[in-house]
């Protein structure tokens, strides 16, 4: 969010390690930073790469880059197989791929997912009719977790 834009809050997406699914750190809940540095790191050119680089700049951890792909379901396939692990935001991944698990990182990172605009008051008809809409949404969204609604 920027003062200089009206914002509508939609998602918080975390970062997750991506990991083979017989990957000795695949069995725990949950794994660290610099567990994951010891490892080679797939990682994406698009959208979480300086995300990831700042979580393990932030952590004093070093990770060790050995590929930088374009397509996610690439970074699926070289984890699956072997050749690494990875860090990608939970809400570009389907809800499985064989061969591979997502485990949360313990202090990772989030990022807040949203609609910007100059003015929420001036959109066009079909932008006001979008808004509307995913204003409702995080409205219910927000009802279905508050105290009490459930």
């Amino acid at each position: 969010p920027k003062a200089r834009f009206d914002t509508l809050p939609l998602a918080i997406d975390e970062l997750v390690a991506v990991l083979p699914a017989e990957h000795e750190l695949a069995k725990d809940e949950t794994v660290g930073l610099k567990a994951l540095a010891a490892y080679p790191l797939i990682l994406t050119h698009a959208g979480s790469q300086s995300l990831v680089a700042r979580m393990f700049e932030k952590a004093g951890e070093h990770a060790h880059v050995t590929h930088e792909l374009s397509q996610l379901l690439s970074i699926l396939g070289f984890v699956a197989s072997g050749q690494g692990v990875s860090v990608v935001a939970s809400l570009a991944l389907p809800e499985q791929y064989p061969g591979v698990v997502y485990r949360r990182i313990t202090s990772g990172l989030s990022r807040r997912v949203g609609l910007a605009c100059l003015n929420d008051r001036r959109l066009s008809p079909a932008a006001s009719a979008l808004w509307q809409q995913a204003q409702a949404g995080a409205m219910k969204k927000l009802r279905n977790v508050a105290p009490g609604s459930g």
